[in-house]
């Protein structure tokens, strides 16, 4: 459901909502500064070694480019500083081990519901917040533009880029799309009454 903004102070607190305050997952922006602060993130000069054990297909291919891109390097398992073992037996599952000390971080844990893309991002998630203290950003959602020819519209995905769902039909120029706290609404431009005015759009009944 789309719905207009229609008043000055909404804007403005919008404004200020995206541009500054503490984002979620211990990001913290100084917008006067225009610096960003990343609290417990690993140092990315040197890639958190990981091992993969009893994935296939799907599943692995998801959980070896999530854990990539939060940080880990995925190796053997004589070489890993973390055995990660599971599988898919109704639902992804997944288990974290530190090799050197045999402590378990994260028993035996089953992700059933959605698709095998969507529980191996969760599986993922816990793995890195486990590993790293921050959870990782495997099940977030990106919001974009797709340029079609004159106008423009709206689309969320996962952040992967995979499962994209278009969010709005204005037939004409969209832009600056970002979700508010909690993901359930998406703010964006539109010109579709001419002026620029900024729209909201629940998308728990999209």
């Amino acid at each position: 459901m789309n719905s207009k903004i229609p008043s000055l102070f909404s804007r403005l607190a919008i404004a200020l909502l995206l541009v500054g305050g503490v984002s979620p997952g211990g990001v913290v922006r100084n917008a006067a500064a225009d610096e960003l602060t990343i609290h417990g993130w690993p140092d990315a000069s040197q890639p958190i070694p990981v091992s993969l054990d009893g994935f296939t297909g799907e599943e692995k291919s998801v959980l070896a480019f999530d854990l990539e891109i939060g940080g880990c390097d995925i190796v053997p398992a004589d070489k890993a500083s973390y055995l990660v073992r599971g599988g898919n037996d109704g639902g992804v599952m997944g288990q974290v081990t530190h090799r050197a000390s045999k402590a378990v971080l994260l028993p035996m844990t089953k992700y059933t519901g959605g698709s095998v893309r969507s529980q191996a991002h969760a599986l993922s998630a816990e793995i890195i917040g486990k590993i790293t203290g921050v959870k990782g950003i495997a099940r977030s959602k990106v919001a974009f533009k797709v340029d079609t020819g004159g106008t423009s519209e709206i689309y969320y995905s996962d952040y992967d880029g995979f499962n994209a769902v278009q969010v709005t039909s204005d037939h004409s120029t969209v832009a600056a799309p970002a979700f508010g706290p909690g993901g359930h609404l998406l703010y964006y431009t539109s010109y579709r009454a001419i002026n620029p005015d900024i729209y909201s759009h629940d998308l728990r009944t999209a």
